[in-house]
C-alpha cells in the first residue's frame, strides 16, 4: 500500500532528477562533457544491470 513516506521518496527522487536534468542541460554544450556524462550514465546503467566493473564497461562499449 502506498504511503505518505512512499509518496516523499519519490518527490525526492523528482526534486534530484531534475537537478541532475538542470546541470546535464548546463553542461552539455560543451561537447567533450556532453559526451562523457553520457558514457557516464551508460557505465552506471550497465554496472547496476550486469554488475560490470568500469574496465568491463569500457570493453563492452569497444565491442559495440
Amino acid at each position: 500500500m502506498l504511503t505518505p513516506a512512499h509518496v516523499e521518496k519519490v518527490g525526492e527522487l523528482l526534486r534530484e532528477f531534475k537537478a541532475f536534468q538542470a546541470k546535464f542541460e548546463e553542461l552539455k554544450d560543451d561537447e567533450f562533457i556532453h559526451n562523457k556524462i553520457l558514457i557516464d550514465l551508460l557505465a552506471d546503467h550497465l554496472q547496476a544491470r550486469k554488475q560490470l566493473k568500469p574496465l568491463e564497461v569500457i570493453r563492452y562499449l569497444d565491442n559495440n
